[in-house]
C-alpha cells in the first residue's frame, strides 16, 4: 500500500511538467501554421524562407521550431530558433545555448557551412526572476578575477509587455490566440471578441488555441476559470471536430488545476454550424455596443451609427479591442471617429 501511495504521489508531481509539455507542443504547432507571423513578432524585418526539421540527429533534444529566414534589408540568411515558454524556467538560457551549438553543428555536418543561428524565447506568462541576458559563464582565474568563458546573447520577449494593439498591427490571424497573454488582454471583452473573431474565420481551429491560451492565463484564478467554463458551455460542432481538439481529448490537457477543468470534455462553445458572414458582423457589432454601453454610455448613439456602417469584421474586431482598452470618453470617441468609413 505504501508503495502504491508513493507511486501515486510521484505521478501527481509529474502532471505539471506533462501539461507544460503539451502546451509547448501546441504552441510549436501554432508556429508551424504561420512562421512569418512569429518572425514578425520576434524577428521584425525578416522574411520566412523554409522550415527545418526540429528533431536533431543523435540527440533527444527538440527545439520548438527551426526556421530559415532572410533579413530583408541585408539579404543575410540565418536560422531563427524560437522557444515558447508557458511557465518561468530557470534553465531556459542554458537550453537555448545548447540548442544553438547543436543546430550549428548539425547544419555544418549536413551542408559543410557554419550557419548563423538567432535564439529567442517568448514567455507566455512571465520570465523567470533570475533569467540572465546575456547568459554569462565564467571559470576560476589565476588571480581573484574570474576568467570569461561565454557570453551568450538571445532575445527574451514577454507577452505581458505587449499590448493587444501591437499584436493586431502585425496583421496575422495566427497571433490572435496570444491576445489573453498581452497587457490588459485578459479582460472578458477582449477574450470574447477574440473568440468570436476566430470562430467567424475560415480557420476555426485557431479559436481552440485561444481557448487554451485563456485557460493558461487564468490558471489559479478560480472565478475566472468558472467564467470561462460558463461562457463556453457547449462547443460548436465544427470547432470540436478540429484535429487539435481531438488531439487534446486524447492527451487530456487541463486548463484549471484547482477545478480539474479538462479541455476535451463534452461541454464547450456553441455557435451553430450555419454561422454566416452576416451573423459574424452582427455579433461583432453587438460586442462593440456592449463595451460602449458598459464603459462609455454617453457614446451609445454615436457608436450605433458608426458600427452600422462598418461591414468588415476585422475592423469591428480591432475597434472593439481598442475600445476595451480606452481610458477615457475622449479616447473612445476618437477611436470611433477614426473607425468611421470614409464617405
Amino acid at each position: 500500500m505504501c508503495e502504491k501511495i508513493e507511486h501515486d504521489v510521484e505521478k501527481e508531481k509529474e502532471k505539471p511538467k506533462e501539461n507544460e509539455k503539451k502546451y509547448d507542443n501546441m504552441m510549436s504547432a501554432l508556429i508551424g501554421r504561420n512562421p512569418q507571423a512569429f518572425l514578425d513578432l520576434l524577428y521584425p524585418g525578416s522574411r520566412f524562407v523554409k522550415h527545418h526539421r526540429n528533431k536533431m540527429a543523435n540527440t533527444q533534444r527538440q527545439p520548438d521550431a527551426v526556421i530559415e529566414a532572410v533579413r530583408i534589408k541585408t539579404g543575410k540568411v540565418f536560422l531563427a530558433q524560437p522557444e515558447i515558454q508557458t511557465e518561468p524556467d530557470d534553465e531556459i538560457a542554458e537550453r537555448l545555448a545548447l540548442y544553438q551549438v547543436l543546430l550549428r553543428w548539425d547544419h555544418k555536418k549536413r551542408s559543410n557551412v557554419w550557419v548563423p543561428v538567432s535564439s529567442s524565447v517568448l514567455h507566455l506568462t512571465k520570465a523567470h526572476k533570475d533569467l540572465q541576458v546575456p547568459l554569462h559563464w565564467t571559470a576560476p582565474g589565476e588571480d581573484e578575477e574570474d576568467d570569461k568563458v561565454l557570453n551568450f546573447y538571445f532575445k527574451s520577449v514577454e507577452m505581458r509587455d505587449k499590448t493587444p494593439e501591437e499584436i493586431l498591427r502585425l496583421g496575422h490571424l495566427e497571433l490572435l490566440p496570444l491576445l489573453p497573454a498581452t497587457r490588459g488582454g485578459a479582460s472578458h471583452d477582449i477574450i470574447e471578441m477574440m473568440m468570436e473573431r476566430l470562430l467567424g474565420s475560415d480557420d476555426t481551429e485557431l479559436a481552440y488555441y485561444g481557448y487554451i491560451m485563456t485557460g493558461l492565463i487564468f490558471k489559479g484564478q478560480t472565478s475566472e476559470i468558472e467564467w470561462l467554463e460558463r461562457r463556453y458551455k457547449m462547443l460548436d460542432e465544427k470547432f470540436s471536430a478540429s484535429p487539435v481538439y481531438q488531439w487534446t481529448i486524447e492527451k487530456g490537457i487541463a486548463i484549471g488545476e484547482e477545478r480539474g477543468i479538462a479541455i476535451g470534455e463534452e461541454r464547450g462553445i456553441t455557435l451553430g454550424k450555419s454561422q454566416t458572414q452576416a451573423q459574424t458582423l452582427a455579433q461583432m457589432r453587438k460586442r462593440v455596443m456592449d463595451i460602449v454601453i458598459a464603459r462609455f454610455s454617453s457614446l451609445i448613439s454615436l457608436t450605433n451609427e458608426i458600427v452600422a456602417l462598418i461591414n468588415d469584421s476585422d475592423a469591428l474586431f480591432t475597434l472593439g479591442i481598442n475600445l476595451a482598452q480606452a481610458q477615457s470618453v475622449e479616447e473612445a470617441r476618437e477611436l470611433l471617429l477614426k473607425a468611421q468609413p470614409a464617405g
